[in-house]
Parts: C-alpha cells; structure tokens; sequence
C-alpha cells in the first residue's frame, strides 16, 4: 500500500519550532515565518541546548545580513507559490520587491551570491 502525502511546510516547521521552544521553556513571539523574538534573555547554556535540538531536525540560525535576506526571499517565494490569496499570478519581482521593500535587482544579485542559483530556479525547484 502506498500513500501520496500533502503537507505544508511552513505550519510543519512552525510546530517544530513551536514544540522546542516549549520543551526548554523559552518565551518567544513568531511573527513571521523563519523570525522569532525572544521576550527574554536567554541563558547561554540552554540557547546552546536550542540550538542543538533545531540541527537535529535541519533547522539552522542565520545570523548574517546576506544571509537573512535570501531567507526573506525564499520566505516570500513560497508564501507567494502556496497561498490561496491568488498570488500567483503577480509578477514575482514586482511582489518581491513590494514585499521586502527593496530593488528586484539587488535582491536577484544578492539571492543569487548566496545560493549559487537564480530566484526563477529556486521558483522552478519548489
């Protein structure tokens, strides 16, 4: 027997997230996808427990400017492909640089420095 499986990421990776946040008892506020604001210091020791927990399930910190706007990208790409507001049918670079309010073009280059493809690949991936 075999099963076809439609599962939507973004909610899965927000339990994830969701769920270890609980088990080590961090207040926390996710307003975004891919961005959490901790309410409160964290000790060093237990955000190092963390972050460990999160690799264990492919998830990683981003933690440098570059870095965080490609997530933004993708974030918005596939906010963009999956939702039922119609979406679809925007011009990605119009969308994208409404949504982040930056040049298409400068997000293409930067996209492209940090992951070695084109956003229309990335598009054509997911």
């Amino acid at each position: 027997m075999e099963l076809y499986i439609k599962y939507n990421l973004d909610k899965l990776c927000k339990v994830l997230l969701q769920q270890q946040l609980d088990k080590f008892g961090i207040s926390c506020t996710v307003t975004e996808p891919g961005y959490v604001k901790f309410t409160e210091n964290i000790p060093v020791d237990k955000y190092q427990e963390f972050i460990s927990s999160l690799k264990e399930f492919g998830i990683e910190i981003v933690d440098n400017q570059k870095s965080i706007l490609v997530q933004k990208i993708k974030n918005a790409i596939i906010e963009m492909l999956y939702s039922d507001k119609g979406m679809q049918s925007l011009k990605i670079s119009t969308y994208l640089s409404e949504k982040l309010k930056e040049n298409y073009r400068t997000l293409s280059h930067i996209f492209s420095e940090v992951t070695f493809i084109s956003i229309e690949n990335f598009i054509i991936l997911h």
